[in-house]
């Protein structure tokens, strides 16, 4: 776990560049102290970020945390006592909490390193998979420091299992050619057990759905679902497998959600008829508080894509009148796709550089979204075409 935070570069030999410099000694005590002898209207978030790293590295957590909390009373937005947060959580066995911390400071810094490998740990001492998987995705897509050992074993471990995934995907498709489903079903689950691709689950809950094993068809959907992002393709298949299943109030909502996340010109007149139904069976309101009460506990547990359905189906089982839980499903959708929310701030930080007309500062942002982003993306597109503007207003051709 890396407790380092961004170093500012400054050629003078302040009070912070002696304190770094006891701190790569190992002399914290000293750097602390060093640090401490700033006057306190220069005692900036980062200032006290780095004396609560040097704590952190004292084993001394509550001093840590009170300067973290003063590095925020002065930035409440300062990624690096975020950051540290996070660590201290982690330290401490509150792996729920730390990734709260680390999610925070990936919306506003998505490349920051070293918060989705630990993301990828907490979430794997929480035993959420998918959610773990996610993190450690990101962490070879962003860090780029590439001789950190962690970060070539998570490498070569994610390389390893994808190619031990597809071994096993072209098996399952062999047995599925051949109509052995029992054994496509079979491989396809161990190719899922190495590394849980999107299509590959969408294939096991297919089949489970064709053979009317409703329970085994939902948990394969939820799951691409998570590991989709909340993909919406996946909702009206979750809404049937709720139907059979006869969970009438979770069929509701998925419903209602296929068709406000749909085309409004298609033709629903069937789902709205089934809907028309399901309501006639009266969901009373031990039953809607129940999704409330299970959102919240999924949201303690750091698992958000379970929450946000859960926090969205009491939304639209309470009419969407409730502006909290409204609220409440904005900032979780910001950590289910951090990557989406990222880019959206990114863009709006590259207007006003470029208004300014700090342009290097603009260009790093741009080519920040451009590595964030899929290179078919309209963002990948717009940023290469902010960096030409940026190229023009420099006076280049």
């Amino acid at each position: 776990m890396n407790e380092k935070i961004i170093e500012k570069d400054n050629p003078e030999k302040t009070n912070i560049d002696k304190a770094i410099e006891a701190a790569k000694n190992n002399d914290y005590v000293n750097a602390i102290n060093i640090l401490k002898l700033e006057p306190e209207s220069n005692k900036s978030s980062y200032v006290y970020s780095l004396i609560g790293s040097y704590y952190i590295k004292l084993n001394d957590n509550d001093n840590a945390l009170n300067n973290l909390n003063e590095a925020l009373k002065k930035v409440p937005v300062y990624n690096g006592a975020y950051f540290l947060l996070g660590n201290l959580e982690m330290i401490n066995g509150n792996y729920s909490r730390a990734i709260n911390y680390y999610f925070i400071t990936l919306l506003n810094q998505i490349d920051y390193p070293c918060v989705n490998l630990n993301i990828g740990v907490a979430y794997s001492k929480l035993n959420l998979y998918y959610q773990s998987l996610k993190a450690y995705e990101r962490y070879i897509k962003y860090d780029e420091n590439y001789d950190l050992n962690e970060y070539k074993e998570v490498k070569e471990t994610l390389n390893r299992n994808i190619e031990i995934s597809k071994k096993y995907i072209m098996k399952g498709k062999e047995a599925f050619s051949l109509n052995d489903f029992e054994k496509c079903v079979k491989l396809y689950a161990k190719a899922v057990k190495h590394y849980p691709s999107k299509s590959v689950l969408l294939n096991l809950a297919n089949l489970f759905f064709a053979d009317k094993n409703y329970e085994k068809a939902l948990d394969y959907y939820e799951n691409a679902y998570i590991l989709s992002g909340s993909n919406k393709s996946f909702i009206y298949k979750m809404a049937l497998c709720y139907d059979k299943l006869e969970k009438y109030d979770y069929a509701y909502s998925y419903y209602d959600l296929f068709i406000n996340s749909n085309e409004s010109k298609l033709d629903y007149s069937n789902i709205i008829q089934r809907m028309l139904y399901i309501k006639t069976k009266a969901f009373d309101d031990e039953s809607v508080n129940r999704h409330l009460t299970i959102a919240q506990e999924y949201e303690n547990n750091a698992n958000y894509e379970l929450a946000l359905s859960e926090y969205t189906n009491y939304y639209v089982l309470t009419h969407r009148i409730n502006s909290n839980i409204l609220q409440k499903i904005k900032d979780l959708k910001q950590f289910v796709n951090p990557d989406k929310y990222y880019i959206k701030n990114a863009f709006k930080a590259i207007d006003c550089f470029f208004e300014k007309r700090k342009f290097d500062e603009a260009e790093k942002i741009c080519n920040k979204i451009c590595k964030v982003s899929k290179r078919v993306s309209s963002d990948y597109l717009n940023a290469q075409k902010y960096k030409y503007k940026i190229i023009l207003a420099r006076g280049g051709h």
